[in-house]
């Protein structure tokens, strides 16, 4: 497995912006230092992102494969997850939540028109991925243009 790690000091009203495939995310910090741990996961490596802060709170981004690796980082650092951000339902970006949130239940966020069909047989890439595990919990958040979330210090839209 491939980690890198970003440290990001954040100053009151600070505003970041990222592309996290190909999707815009505005991350506002209020006075927190946080840390970004990039986990390169699956056949297709995909990024997963923890962002934590200094308080050993999560926000877990596209936990999209290899569980188990991303399970031993949190387990690690004394993580709570606080959310799971879901910036779209490709299986590549959607495989391990399952595993994942069953160790470490938390509030999970996905635009709702990708949450009726990331989850289903319609979500699969022969030979590399099946039908993702069935998730046993529901899409608490729903991702729309416009709308504000705040988590562990993080403000994002």
């Amino acid at each position: 497995m491939d980690y890198s790690y970003r440290t990001c000091f954040a100053v009151a009203g600070g505003l970041h912006h990222y592309r996290i495939n190909g999707r815009a995310v505005h991350l506002h910090a209020f006075l927190i230092h946080m840390m970004v741990e990039t986990i390169s996961v699956g056949p297709f490596q995909s990024n997963c992102y923890i962002i934590r802060n200094e308080c050993h709170q999560a926000l877990v981004v596209d936990p999209g494969d290899d569980p188990e690796e991303i399970i031993r980082s949190l387990n690690k650092q004394k993580l709570k997850v606080s959310v799971y951000l879901l910036t779209h339902g490709h299986i590549d970006h959607v495989m391990g939540l399952a595993d994942v949130y069953q160790r470490y239940p938390a509030p999970i966020a996905m635009h709702p028109t990708d949450s009726k069909w990331a989850f289903s047989n319609l979500n699969i890439l022969p030979p590399f991925y099946t039908t993702p595990p069935r998730l046993h919990a529901s899409i608490e958040r729903s991702l729309m243009e416009g709308q504000e979330w705040k988590d562990i210090g993080l403000r994002y839209t």
